[in-house]
């Protein structure tokens, strides 16, 4: 170890970055849910790339509203935001 070496600095920064790396990740997903969404009230027809939200809106011939949006997005336990969403930007 050096001499200039702050040990007590490093225990308080690295685990407070990476919280803050991580806050900003999950910001950065629901961002792209919600941009992405803005695309469906101009063009209906970019809807069908989602199999799911497709399927729950034909089915009870609901709208798109924040309820529909839950019931099949968020509730695939989160794993549909990383792996559905991320790649539509």
């Amino acid at each position: 170890m050096r001499d200039r070496e702050d040990t007590a600095l490093n225990a308080f920064v690295l685990p407070a970055a990476n919280n803050v790396v991580s806050l900003l990740a999950g910001t950065m997903v629901l961002c792209t849910v919600f941009s992405v969404l803005t695309r469906f009230a101009q063009d209906p027809a970019a809807l069908s790339a989602y199999a799911g939200l497709e399927a729950a809106l034909e089915s009870d011939g609901q709208t798109l509203s924040p309820d529909v949006v839950q019931e099949t997005i968020f509730k695939s336990n989160n794993e549909g935001l990383t792996f559905i969403w991320m790649p539509q930007l």
